[in-house]
């Protein structure tokens, strides 16, 4: 009897499940889309400092942008288009070159056979961002091959400055160890351990406990020292321009 039963229960075992093929739907939306890689750049929001430019007056920054839909046996233009707040924009010519720009349109194609692009955005040193932080808001302007696809990847926000700026990839993790990102901080970490705790280094380090405790403790006996030496010559320890002191460790 119980083999009858164990016959019967993978029966409709199987029954259930050839019920379950038949039922998936087939993907048959025609319509190709793109969406904004946010991967490399969390939340689709980029910080630029031509602070860490070696002395560069222009940089490049390269953003990724998916497809969804089927892949084409041809080439499919796309557009990109910025888009205004009203504060600080950045302004084509002066803060970044044109998205107009032959040099950088030409890189707006999703290549035959392929599920993305990459862009080039080149950011322009100016003298008003010594004072200033400029953004730039990116999106799609759909053509006849590419519509906007998900709401939450639609755009791309670059931020661009002549000053220290909180890395991209100063978050949890960063801020768990070094705690809050402030002008101040980062400066007298560059100075301490001669690195620029840019996007790049931070990337690099929060995944080693080992360094990530070395530079904690290195930065806290160089900032126990600076506020010793602040303290004799009559100065208030080491703080952020709102008063907040500096501190490092969890």
């Amino acid at each position: 009897m119980n083999k009858i039963y164990s016959f019967l229960s993978v029966f409709a075992l199987l029954f259930v499940m050839a019920g379950c093929e038949q039922d998936l739907p087939t993907y048959d939306d025609s319509q190709a889309r793109l969406n904004f890689d946010y991967t490399q750049y969390a939340s689709g929001r980029v910080n630029y400092s031509f602070v860490f430019s070696g002395g560069k007056q222009r940089d490049t920054i390269w953003i990724q942008l998916n497809t969804m839909g089927f892949l084409s046996d041809v080439d499919r233009p796309f557009e990109l288009q910025q888009v205004t707040t009203g504060d600080h924009d950045a302004v084509p010519g002066q803060h970044y070159v044109s998205l107009d720009d032959e040099g950088v349109k030409k890189y707006m194609v999703v290549p035959a056979h392929k599920n993305y692009a990459r862009v080039p955005i080149i950011v322009l040193r100016d003298a008003s961002l010594n004072d200033a932080t400029y953004r730039l808001n990116i999106t799609l302007k759909p053509n006849d091959v590419f519509q906007t696809g998900y709401f939450t990847y639609s755009s791309m926000t670059i931020s661009i400055t002549n000053e220290l700026t909180q890395p991209t990839a100063w978050t949890g993790a960063m801020n768990y160890y070094f705690g809050q990102w402030g002008k101040v901080k980062h400066q007298f970490m560059i100075d301490v351990t001669g690195k620029k705790w840019d996007d790049a280094f931070i990337t690099s380090v929060q995944g080693d406990f080992d360094m990530v405790n070395y530079y904690i403790n290195k930065l806290d006996k160089a900032l126990d020292a600076e506020n010793q030496r602040r303290k004799a010559a009559g100065l208030p320890y080491l703080q952020e321009a709102d008063g907040t002191l500096v501190a490092f460790g969890w």
